[in-house]
C-alpha cells in the first residue's frame, strides 16, 4: 500500500528534458555511493515496482496516452525504507480539468458574455442612429434658415420694382388676413380652399351701373389702408413681396411661424 507523503511534492512540466535531467540525476547518485529506489504511477497506476536501476523508469513511457495527467515517483533512499519523496511530471494540469457544473457554467459565462457584447453593440447602434438623425434635423434647420435669408435678400432686390397692394389681393386671400387683423369671421377667411384665382381678385373700379363696393372689397381696402398706416413704404412693399414668396411655396408659411412664435393659423 502506498504510504502518504508529509512532505511537499516536487512538481515540474512533464518533457522531455525534465525527464532525462531527472533519470541522470538518479545515476549520478547511485555513482556516488547515493543509490535512490524509484516507484514510478502513471495517475494512479503503478507501472514501475520499487528498482534502483534508473533505466527502468523509462518503461513508464508505453502507458502514457492523450489522457494522461501526471507521472508520479517515489523516491526512497534505503530498499526497506517506507519514507519517500515525490516527484510529479505533469502532463495536463488539474485545475483545469472540468466538471459538469463547471463546463455549464463556463457555457453561461460565454453566452452572457455575447449578449452583453450585443446589447453594447445594438445601444452603439441606436446612438449612432439618433446622431445621424441629430445631425439630419440640424442640417434642415440650417438648410432653412438659408433658404429664409435668401428669400429677405431677394426681397430687399425686388424693393424698387414693388407694384404695391393691388397685385397681391390674391395672396391676402392665401394667407387668411382676416386672422392677421383679428377679424374672426369665417365669411372674411379664405381657407377653405375655394378661394378664387388670384387673376380675379384683383380690385376694380366699379363702373356707374354697379350699385356699390362689395363686403370684400371693402374689406381689402380697409385692410389696405391699415397696412398702409401700419408700415412705412418700404416696409409695405417688403411685406408683400414676402407674401409673395409664400403663395409661390406655402411650405415655407409653417416653418416661419414657428420661428416668428406665432400660433399655426386655424383652418
Amino acid at each position: 500500500m502506498e504510504e502518504k507523503q508529509k512532505e511537499n511534492p516536487i512538481s515540474k512540466k512533464y518533457s522531455p528534458f525534465n525527464l532525462e535531467q531527472f533519470k541522470n540525476w538518479l545515476k549520478d547518485m547511485k555513482e556516488k555511493g547515493e543509490t535512490k529506489y524509484i516507484e514510478v504511477y502513471v495517475d494512479d497506476f503503478k507501472v514501475v515496482s520499487k528498482t534502483d536501476n534508473p533505466d527502468h523508469f523509462d518503461s513508464h513511457e508505453q502507458f502514457v496516452d492523450d489522457e494522461t495527467e501526471k507521472i508520479r515517483v517515489l523516491v526512497y533512499n534505503t530498499e526497506k525504507s517506507n519514507r519517500s519523496k515525490q516527484h510529479i511530471f505533469k502532463l495536463k494540469d488539474s485545475s483545469q480539468s472540468l466538471n459538469g457544473i463547471e463546463v455549464e457554467k463556463k457555457i453561461e459565462d460565454g453566452i452572457n458574455k455575447g449578449l452583453k457584447a450585443m446589447e453594447e453593440k445594438l445601444l452603439c447602434d441606436q446612438v449612432k442612429k439618433e446622431l445621424e438623425d441629430t445631425k439630419f434635423k440640424l442640417k434642415e434647420s440650417e438648410e432653412w434658415n438659408e433658404k429664409l435669408e435668401g428669400v429677405i435678400e431677394e426681397t430687399k432686390k425686388k424693393l424698387e420694382d414693388a407694384k404695391g397692394m393691388s397685385d397681391f389681393t390674391g395672396i391676402i386671400k392665401d394667407l387668411a388676413l382676416p386672422h392677421i387683423l383679428g377679424k374672426k369671421s369665417e365669411e372674411k377667411s379664405s381657407l377653405s380652399g375655394n378661394e378664387k384665382p388670384k387673376e380675379e381678385a384683383s380690385f376694380k373700379m366699379k363702373s356707374s351701373e354697379e350699385s356699390g363696393l362689395s363686403e370684400d372689397d371693402k374689406f381689402y381696402l380697409d385692410f389696405g389702408g391699415k397696412m398702409k398706416a401700419a408700415f412705412s413704404k418700404e416696409e409695405f412693399d417688403m411685406v408683400f413681396d414676402i407674401i409673395g414668396e409664400f403663395v409661390k411655396d406655402k411650405t415655407n408659411i409653417k416653418p416661419v411661424t414657428e420661428l416668428l412664435n406665432i400660433n399655426q393659423i386655424k383652418k
